[in-house]
């Protein structure tokens, strides 16, 4: 191969991690997670497979929240009342 084809090559997987980088750290702030530029980072950094670790902490913080109305809800987990907001549960 010609040198300037395994640069190009090389530029383009190494924007394919940047890339999910990116789309994560956008989620992560939309999803009001702790610290979206870390999840930038680690999906960045390892090449992309960061992204099943940030999947399984965006699942948990999901199952952590409870809806406003629940009678009961788990000690710690956050209320979301109807405006979208949530608070911590004592």
């Amino acid at each position: 191969m010609k040198p300037i084809v395994l640069v190009l090559l090389l530029i383009a997987l190494s924007s394919i991690p940047v890339a999910l980088g990116l789309i994560v750290q956008q989620d992560a702030k939309r999803k009001g997670l702790d610290d979206p530029d870390r999840w930038f980072a680690i999906v960045a950094l390892t090449a992309g497979t960061g992204v099943i670790l940030y999947l399984l902490e965006r699942d948990d913080r999901a199952s952590r929240s409870a809806p406003a109305d629940a009678e009961f809800p788990l000690p710690g987990a956050s209320v979301r009342d109807d405006s979208g907001e949530s608070s911590e549960n004592e």
